[in-house]
């Protein structure tokens, strides 16, 4: 128990210190204990201000992201708590044990919302823009001679970049992400992952680089991540034939699994 104790007090120790010396603390998920957590949600959502390297970081910790996407999650009564929550659940729905998300620069969308004023005294104004650059005049349908406009109004809302994680056991070593906008177009392919992570003492180890885009394993095309988790769930003790995109090159990697 006091052994127990001690690794606590050191750990926590070691994350004040972290603070003073770094904006961006990554807290390994072992550590990870969500107060008040509902047992009907299994998934846990951490948030990061450096979403990359904390991508990085769960890859290490052999998590895999199965889906990425943008959360928009409009300024509302229900609070922040609420859509980390609907992240959560999301989570859960997907099999994932993990959600990863991060605070991407707000926008803005406009509506408008209709009033009415007093209507001018002089009649040459009815019916004509005010222009006050807040819209049309129109006192045709209103019988007390008001003014309708219409103004401008903001609605705040924040966009998140959310990536939901599932533990992944590699038989190969390789811990990928899907192919970025940027990736599909600057290489033409539509299908494939890209290899992030290769863990060392893995039969990849050596054979596949990080940035290797992966089209292919045992001529079986990978059309993404969850494909790929998929693929390698039937890999047994063989030799695994990869096709892969290495600085435009294609070329061909084998392994073996022992």
């Amino acid at each position: 128990m006091k052994n127990l104790v001690g690794v606590f007090f050191s750990s926590v120790l070691i994350l004040c210190l972290s603070t003073q010396t770094s904006a961006n603390i990554y807290i390994p998920i072992s550590l990870f204990k969500k107060a008040n957590k509902s047992q009907f949600v299994k998934a846990q959502a951490l948030k990061t201000e450096e979403f990359n390297v904390s991508t990085i970081q769960l890859l290490e910790e052999g998590f895999v992201p199965i889906k990425s996407q943008k959360f928009n999650g409009r300024d509302s009564s229900k609070g922040y708590d609420y859509i980390v929550n609907e992240l959560e659940k999301r989570a859960d729905s997907l099999g994932a044990q993990i959600v990863l998300f991060s605070n991407n620069q707000s926008t803005e969308s406009m509506g408008y919302y209709s009033f009415l004023t007093s209507a001018p005294h002089n009649p040459q104004n009815q019916g004509e823009n005010n222009g006050n650059g807040f819209g049309s005049v129109n006192t045709s349908n209103n019988i007390n001679g008001a003014l309708t406009q219409s103004a401008p109004i903001y609605q705040p809302q924040k966009e998140y970049t959310v990536s939901y994680f599932y533990r992944f056991e590699s038989v190969t070593g390789v811990y990928p992400i899907d192919l970025s906008d940027s990736d599909k177009s600057r290489t033409g392919y539509l299908e494939g992952v890209k290899a992030k992570v290769i863990s060392k003492k893995s039969p990849a180890f050596g054979e596949i680089l990080e940035d290797d885009i992966i089209l292919k394993m045992n001529d079986i095309v990978v059309r993404d991540v969850s494909h790929f988790v998929d693929i390698s769930n039937y890999l047994k003790k063989e030799t695994v034939k990869f096709e892969i995109l290495r600085k435009g090159q294609k070329m061909t990697k084998e392994i073996s699994i022992t």
